[in-house]
């Protein structure tokens, strides 16, 4: 929505402000709100936790705690872009201290898949 290009990451700042906007409208309404984003960062988890917490809606934490191997396998299958290893390797890197954080943050339900294969049989049911 705001790039031509998914891999401009030079985009990130603007498309996380107009993510926000979505969400606390959607929160606002108490509609289901999926945030499908990496947030490696603690500081953006709390923004959106306490943007849900605002408008009284639970907040589920659904995270996945692979192998560095797990990430690149999966990011080489992508059909649509593939992103350098380097950037593959950072983000798994930051996600092991992000999965350390999760459990001592407030979340309603805290989800953490460790097996790939686990993920498949996975469903949610509101």
């Amino acid at each position: 929505m705001i790039s031509d290009d998914p891999s401009n990451q030079d985009a990130s700042a603007e498309a996380f402000r107009v993510l926000a906007i979505l969400a606390n409208g959607r929160l606002k309404r108490r509609l289901t709100t999926v945030l499908d984003a990496t947030n490696l960062r603690s500081a953006n988890r709390r923004r959106f936790r306490q943007l849900a917490s605002r408008y009284g809606v639970p907040v589920i934490c659904v995270a996945f705690d692979f192998s560095p191997h797990t990430y690149s396998a999966h990011n080489l299958g992508r059909p649509d872009r593939v992103v350098e290893d380097e950037v593959v390797a950072d983000q798994a890197s930051r996600m092991r201290d992000a999965i350390a954080s999760l459990p001592l943050e407030d979340y309603t339900s805290l989800y953490v898949f460790r097996d790939p294969a686990s993920v498949a049989g996975a469903s949610l049911t509101r």
